[in-house]
């Protein structure tokens, strides 16, 4: 019955599970770069050319800009040699792009008037021709609307004073972040890891769209094991920001920045500390933003620019940023766990990601696998095969879900060799926290019917 741990084919089933274990197989061998969907790796970069076109370039940049932007990237940005060298090699790998002129990720700071990078870094580097006038960057961007290419085939860069370039084609490309499969990126579950975090640790964030006053945002966020983003940085703001943009928020943005007590410094600023505990090192609040405020105990990141500001704590019910610590390596996809130790499912307590794991002990004995916890949702399933790495239905000794009632010893044995494969086989949306496990020796073998 349904109801009942049963021994059947789904041979269909099986048949992903095949694909499965080769898959993990792959992966465990070798750390392969990923990129998102319609970028390419090249030159160890994810890259996404978006197109060559004539216009404008002012009016050109802002649409390719954001582009970019929603996929949570950016335009080439530059600051070694070898950064220069790179893209270099890169346009040339795109066939028919002649003589490109590629656009480079520089924006106008409108607070200093000078350009600077899209990350918000300064502009150390400029790759000069020695043939031709030394180009200089210290010209007021605000009044200026002239922008920074790359000729690649002269290998310089030069200004674009507008109009008098308007007929050039100009080359755009995107570069957006590549994870390591088995890197970190694994360690932070359906959260996004966040390269430049300044705490190592906590480098885990999550936009949640659905809007929320603080304080049941921040209930929302301790659910999910963390608690409303901290900010520690230019890099840590234009990360979030992105990532906002990117979820489709385009007012603004719940952050952890909050106050006690009203007191102010020196400076005129509220004393802010940050609800998960992070030292408050950094202050992105807008002045004005900050003052007609005086009376409000919480905050939000204006997506329009990155600036905060303060915000009623129970009035205000915005979309918000969660941050927490790495997921503990224990619950990555350990495929070899170790006899009488527990083992649970990569991504715990949001089990979503597949796993497969292969149980040995000695010779002539057999694997007793101990089911200490489970919790499964809809379409998740637990298959435990005889053998090492076996998926035939005819080694099945157990397909465990939803609905299954486990054996009063809640022990599964193998009948006729020392090794067990088990496979686990999540809903992508599954809710359920998975399962705790361990395995150790048996002098005697399972039963046939092991219900």
């Amino acid at each position: 019955t349904d109801s009942s741990v049963m021994v059947h084919s789904r041979s269909h089933r099986i048949s992903m599970i095949r694909l499965l274990i080769f898959a993990v197989a792959i992966v465990s061998i070798t750390q392969a770069a990923v990129c998102s969907k319609g970028y390419k790796l090249m030159n160890d970069r994810c890259i996404k050319l978006m197109g060559t076109v004539t216009g404008t370039l002012s009016e050109l940049l802002k649409e390719k800009e954001n582009e970019c932007e929603q996929d949570g990237g950016f335009l080439p940005i530059i600051k070694t040699v070898q950064d220069n060298t790179d893209f270099n090699n890169i346009v040339q790998m795109f066939d028919g792009l002649q003589d490109p002129y590629l656009v480079l990720g520089m924006v106008c700071n409108a607070t200093t008037t000078r350009l600077e990078w899209e990350d918000s870094s300064t502009i150390t580097y400029i790759q000069q021709n020695p043939k031709n006038t030394d180009i200089k960057l210290d010209y007021n961007c605000v009044t200026d609307t002239s922008r920074v290419v790359s000729r690649v085939s002269v290998n310089d860069w030069i200004i674009v004073y507008e109009p008098t370039f308007a007929d050039y084609k100009y080359t755009f490309l995107c570069e957006t972040k590549q994870a390591q499969e088995g890197s970190d990126n694994d360690q932070c579950g359906e959260y996004e890891y966040m390269p430049v975090a300044e705490d190592a640790n906590k480098p885990c964030v999550k936009i949640n769209t659905v809007p929320l006053n603080w304080q049941d945002a921040e209930a929302e966020c301790r659910r999910q094991s963390g608690h409303l983003t901290s900010i520690s940085s230019d890099l840590e703001n234009v990360f979030i920001r992105r990532m906002a943009v990117g979820a489709n928020v385009n007012a603004n943005l719940l952050i952890g920045a909050t106050k006690h007590d009203g007191t102010r410094d020196d400076t005129g600023f509220t004393e802010f500390t940050w609800i998960d505990g992070a030292d408050f090192i950094y202050n992105n609040f807008d002045p004005k933003g900050e003052q007609l405020g005086v009376d409000e105990t919480c905050s939000s990141m204006i997506i329009n620019g990155g600036k905060w500001m303060i915000e009623d704590c129970d009035k205000a019910k915005l979309p918000y940023a969660c941050r927490r610590e790495k997921i503990p390596a224990i619950v990555r996809c350990n495929n070899f766990p170790r006899s009488d130790t527990y083992f649970l499912p990569p991504g715990f307590p949001n089990s979503k990601y597949n796993c497969s794991y292969y149980l040995t002990v000695d010779t002539r004995l057999f694997v007793d696998l101990q089911v200490e916890q489970l919790d499964l949702d809809e379409g998740d399933y637990l298959d435990i095969f005889e053998g090492y790495g076996v998926t035939d239905p005819a080694a099945l000794i157990a397909s465990i879900n939803s609905t299954s009632i486990l054996p009063a010893n809640r022990s599964f044995i193998t009948r006729e060799t020392n090794q067990m494969t088990v496979i686990w086989t999540p809903k992508s949306t599954s809710t359920g926290k998975g399962f705790e496990l361990k395995y150790q020796a048996s002098n005697e073998p399972g039963q046939e019917d092991q219900k």
